[in-house]
């Protein structure tokens, strides 16, 4: 009797996740941001607060150059710069509703979500760019 319970609840449990999984992949909003595959195939949306001639904006730019050599340009990156699309707090709200696929913010921003993150805002934690990287490395990073 028991082993027939078992087996009963372990199906209904299967069912239902199977149903909550289904149901998710169904009712998702049409304004999630990531991957995005329609007419143009997956598309990321990517923000971020710096400008065009910034180093790290030329880097995205090179990366989704890359992404659409790679997948022969079924997958792309639309990139919004200068902060189009909010500051770096609303980005990473945009990234945990699902509006934006990526962003690139700075440790500060990450710490109301990463309370952990706070460590790299001590002043004078680390000596110089090596003990950064050795401690980062090390069984605390």
């Amino acid at each position: 009797m028991n082993q027939t319970r078992s087996f009963f609840t372990a199906g209904l449990m299967i069912g239902l996740l199977a149903a909550c999984i289904l149901g998710a992949l169904v009712i998702r909003p049409k304004t999630s941001a990531g991957p995005d595959v329609g007419a143009r195939g997956i598309v990321l949306k990517l923000a971020h607060g710096l400008d065009e001639a910034h180093p790290v904006h030329q880097a995205m730019t090179l990366m989704k150059q890359r992404l659409e050599e790679l997948t022969g340009g079924k997958a792309t990156i639309d990139l919004y710069s200068g902060g189009v699309l909010g500051g770096e707090t609303d980005c990473l709200e945009q990234v945990q509703k699902g509006e934006l696929a990526m962003t690139k913010v700075s440790t500060a921003a990450l710490e109301a979500f990463i309370p952990e993150m706070k460590v790299f805002s001590i002043p004078f934690a680390f000596r110089d760019e090596t003990h950064f990287w050795n401690t980062l490395h090390s069984g605390v990073g």
